[in-house]
C-alpha cells in the first residue's frame, strides 16, 4: 500500500494499462471514457470476493461519470487502501483510491486521489456490516477523485 513509492505506483497503473489487464470498458458513445485497469491494492485481508466488490463498486461510480464532462480520457484506477479506526465512541473505515488519467494515446495527464470516511458510532458497529461501510467509503473516496477531475476539466 503505502510502502510502494508513489514513482512505482503510477508505473503499475501505466503497465497494467500498457499490458491490457482489463477489468471492465465503460464508454460513452461520443466522448469515449475507458476503464482501462481497476487494481484493488489493498491487502487488508480482503478475499477474492471482497477485492472484486471493491472493483464492482468503482465500476458503478464511473458509469455514473457524465463522459461529455471528462471528454476522451483513459482512467486507471487502483484502490489504494482501507483503515479502520476506533475512537471518541466512533469507528471510521476510511477508503482511499488513485486515478491514473491518460489521454486517448495514452500519454498520462494526471494522478489524482480521493479519499473518504464512513462513520458508525461505535455502539452499533457490527462487524457483518463491514463490506457495506467499505463500500459507501469507497463510493465516496471515488465521488472525490472524479469531482477534482471534472472541476479541473471545467476550469480550463
Amino acid at each position: 500500500m503505502d510502502a510502494a513509492p508513489r514513482g512505482a505506483m503510477a508505473n503499475r497503473l501505466l503497465a497494467a494499462a500498457l499490458c491490457g489487464s482489463l477489468a471492465g470498458v465503460a464508454s460513452a458513445d461520443a466522448h469515449h471514457v475507458t476503464v482501462a485497469a481497476s487494481i484493488d491494492d489493498t491487502s487488508a485481508g480482503l478475499d477474492a470476493s471482497a477485492h472484486a466488490a471493491n472493483i464492482a463498486t468503482i465500476k458503478r461510480v464511473l458509469a455514473t461519470v457524465d463522459a461529455k464532462a471528462l471528454g476522451s480520457r483513459r482512467l486507471d484506477v487502483a484502490v489504494a487502501g482501507f483503515t479502520m479506526t476506533s475512537a471518541l465512541g466512533r469507528v471510521a473505515i476510511t477508503a482511499r483510491i488513485r486515478v491514473a488519467i491518460s489521454d486517448p494515446h495514452g500519454k498520462m495527464l494526471a494522478i489524482v486521489t480521493g479519499k473518504a470516511t464512513a462513520e458508525v458510532p461505535r455502539a452499533t458497529f457490527r462487524r457483518s456490516q463491514l463490506p457495506r461501510y467499505r463500500r459507501d467509503a469507497l463510493t465516496e473516496a471515488t465521488h472525490s477523485a472524479l469531482g477534482r477531475v471534472l472541476r479541473d476539466r471545467t476550469a480550463r
